[in-house]
């Protein structure tokens, strides 16, 4: 989880509102629903978890977030980098 292909680096976890010289882990999902599955039908499932840690090696927090209702692939990963961005900076300043 903390060797993640860079395209795939969205999400909880990513290091992209994570304060410098932090690490992060991350494991995304992401999946177009089709006829067969649970509704919503024809809409992305993107997921996202991650694990932060500073630099003292302590663990920081974990993330997790599910949602099933987006019209695009890149809607739901950049819902996710706000969220990220936003809860890194508000959990990074404790």
């Amino acid at each position: 989880m903390t060797s993640v292909n860079p395209e795939q680096a969205w999400g909880a976890g990513s290091a992209g509102g994570i304060p410098a010289l932090w690490s992060a882990a991350v494991k995304n999902g992401w999946y177009l629903s089709e006829e067969g599955d649970q509704p919503p039908i024809g809409l992305w499932r993107i997921n996202t978890m991650g694990y932060v840690w500073d630099e003292e090696k302590s663990p920081r927090w974990i993330f997790t977030g599910f949602s099933n209702t987006w019209s695009t692939q890149d809607e739901g990963e950049s819902a996710w980098n706000a969220v990220t961005k936003q809860l890194s900076g508000t959990l990074a300043l404790r």
